[in-house]
């Protein structure tokens, strides 16, 4: 990591002490005049870290530290002030122009431990900088491949040459290479929702397609615990030639759906039985009902990121990624386990 430290103070005998102090410790690098480092960083000179004097002849640290930042916005900026101008360095620090200052006279080890402060912050900064750049990078990579498999393989699907032995390896490569899209969309929405700028995309779904296509994801381990699942309309037996359209964010409702079924899938017994249950009043009402228990010392944090079931390869990721995104579509979604050796999911989603 880049470790810089760049001290700008038109005092030179106080830049001397500072780099006489510090320069066992950290890169540290001084300049008297606030232009010319200006100069240095529209030039490609970085710095992790640069701390700057309040009141200076030529350009005051305000306006200085406004510059750097419009430069470099990840430099960790600090400012230097006396007792007489804390003020104006609150101003500074409330408008993101200095992450912090410092009131003179300081001590040696308070200037070291602001030091230590800010290059953590700054590393934290490059790396999920790096980290992010690093998954569009990668879902790119994945995404571009996945997308000729499982187009090539439906194009192969509807040919009337292909044998029906090859027809159903190519279904099955389809169903997972179609899986492998959604999670990789599924994710970039998760970050995107995490970060509040997620936009919904609304448009015509048909509720029960939704919910058999979730069902038919966990086809393998449906059928290695011939796990039965049963859908209701309130209650009563659904029949396959029924179908209602709803107007909702359909990528997301098949996420949300797919990730608690699995929950629940995962969280089930051999021979269990789920029953999915869907109600329209006002809103589209889900229910999704599974044998087992949640341990009672989790409840509170069901929908937390991380928690998880005492599943062996549970991530804890998705009841909170489901929450998420019934947030977004402006729903909600609660946790039922008063009934007792079973779980319940209830979801509500607003539909138009």
């Amino acid at each position: 990591m880049n470790e810089r430290i760049l001290f700008v103070d038109d005092e030179q005998h106080i830049l001397d002490a500072v780099r006489s102090n510090l320069k066992k410790y950290y890169t540290i690098e001084t300049c008297a005049n606030p232009r010319d480092t200006l100069a240095k960083i529209k030039n490609g000179e970085e710095y992790s870290v640069i701390v700057s004097d309040l009141k200076m002849p030529d350009m005051g640290g305000v306006d200085f530290l406004s510059a750097v930042r419009g430069l470099t916005p990840d430099t960790v900026r600090v400012m230097l002030t006396g007792f007489a101008d804390l003020e104006t360095a609150l101003f500074a620090v409330n408008n993101n122009i200095a992450y912090k200052f410092l009131e003179k006279p300081y001590k040696t080890h308070e200037l070291r431990e602001m030091i230590e402060d800010c290059i953590a912050l700054y590393n934290k900064t490059i790396f999920e900088k790096f980290e992010n750049s690093a998954k569009v990078i990668m879902n790119h990579d994945i995404k571009g491949p996945m997308l000729g498999i499982v187009s090539l393989s439906s194009m192969l699907l509807g040919s009337e040459n292909v044998p029906l032995d090859t027809k159903e390896a190519l279904q099955a490569i389809h169903t997972s290479g179609s899986k492998i899209l959604r999670i990789l969309e599924s994710k970039a929405l998760l970050e995107k929702m995490e970060r509040g700028v997620y936009k919904k995309n609304v448009s015509g779904v048909r509720i029960f397609k939704t919910i058999k296509d979730a069902i038919g994801e966990q086809a393998k381990i449906l059928e290695s615990k011939k796990i039965d699942i049963k859908i209701t309309i309130d209650g009563q037996e659904y029949f396959d030639a029924f179908d209602q359209l709803i107007e909702c964010d359909e990528h997301l409702l098949t996420c949300i759906l797919g990730n608690i079924l699995k929950n629940a899938v995962e969280a089930s017994c051999v021979k269990d039985v789920i029953i999915i249950d869907v109600k329209r009043d006002k809103d589209m009402l889900i229910s999704v009902r599974n044998c087992g228990e949640v341990p009672a010392d989790i409840q509170e944090r069901f929908f937390e990121k991380y928690v998880t079931q005492n599943k062996p390869y549970g991530t804890g990721v998705g009841t909170y990624s489901a929450k998420l995104m019934v947030t977004a579509l402006g729903g909600d979604i609660h946790l039922d386990t008063s009934e007792p050796g079973h779980t319940t999911i209830h979801i509500r989603i607003p539909i138009g």
